[in-house]
């Protein structure tokens, strides 16, 4: 498991209002490329497009990831630096919201299935 970035953080509610913040930056991005997104019921939903119209049939819900407790009592998630679209955002989340930016630990048993294909 080399190479997979997670943002690492002390306590659940950092983890959680970081990646919620990282879910509305993604709202505005998605909508500034003229994709649809719903709110309502704590979550937003993302609408596909089909031949330049919105599909309501490709709705997905909008997060980044979700919040995992680490085997060190640690809460984390994927970077940003996973993927280079949105690596420049880290400089700003880390001015906002106090976490390390680290290579998933590989004595960390088991790894969540989608880094493991993520790297293959």
């Amino acid at each position: 498991m080399d190479g997979h970035l997670i943002f690492e953080f002390e306590t659940q509610q950092e983890a959680n209002a970081c990646l919620n913040t990282i879910n509305d930056m993604a709202s505005d991005y998605w909508k500034g490329l003229g994709y649809t997104v719903i709110e309502g019921g704590g979550y937003k939903e993302l609408i596909g497009k089909k031949n330049g119209q919105d599909n309501p049939d490709a709705v997905r819900t909008l997060t980044w990831d979700v919040v995992r407790q680490s085997p060190d009592g640690t809460y984390y998630f994927s970077s940003l630096s996973n993927d280079t679209r949105f690596s420049a955002a880290v400089s700003q989340l880390e001015a906002a919201f106090n976490f390390v930016e680290k290579p998933y630990p590989a004595a960390w048993i088991p790894v969540p299935e989608e880094f493991a294909l993520a790297s293959e």
